[in-house]
């Protein structure tokens, strides 16, 4: 009942490769490898983003934070390296064309994150997609409930 197409394969590494990961978004994709690097790529292109070559041994494991942008990789060396992603891309394709075709209680979540790249609080994307933010939560959104729940 499942179909599989092949999409690409990514390249970089010089040394098998042990871990990879996709970010909660599957927008990039990590491997480790037995080169000591670690890879981010861009899913949508296969091109690579960054090399981290910080680690002394072997990279066995990779993995991103859900809804964050952290990214954690653990080696032989026994270290595992916490990174902090710049990522100002949640907003890069989105836009809010739709916000006055479609009412506010039928935004997906898509449109609520590029409402919130439109108002300059791309911050907040991770945080509500955690959340499952679409348009009817966000106009149930209290001052009390940002604080409370959102930590806003």
């Amino acid at each position: 009942g499942v179909e599989l197409r092949y999409k690409c394969t990514l390249n970089g590494h010089s040394a098998p490769v042990l871990a990879c990961a996709f970010s909660y978004d599957g927008q990039m994709v990590v491997s480790g490898s037995v080169d000591k690097c670690v890879i981010l790529y861009e899913t949508s292109t296969g091109s690579i983003l960054h090399t981290l070559s910080q680690h002394t041994r072997y990279v066995t494991t990779c993995a991103f934070a859900p809804y964050s942008p952290l990214l954690a990789t653990g080696s032989m060396d026994k270290t595992v390296n916490i990174w902090q992603l710049d990522l100002k891309q949640p907003c890069a394709g989105n836009t809010v064309e739709n916000e006055s075709k479609v009412a506010v209680e039928d935004w997906s979540e898509d449109d609520v994150s590029a409402w919130l790249c439109a108002q300059d609080l791309a911050d907040f994307v991770g945080l509500f997609k955690m959340n499952n933010i679409d348009g009817k939560e966000l106009l149930n959104l209290t001052k009390e409930s940002l604080a409370n729940e959102l930590k806003i």
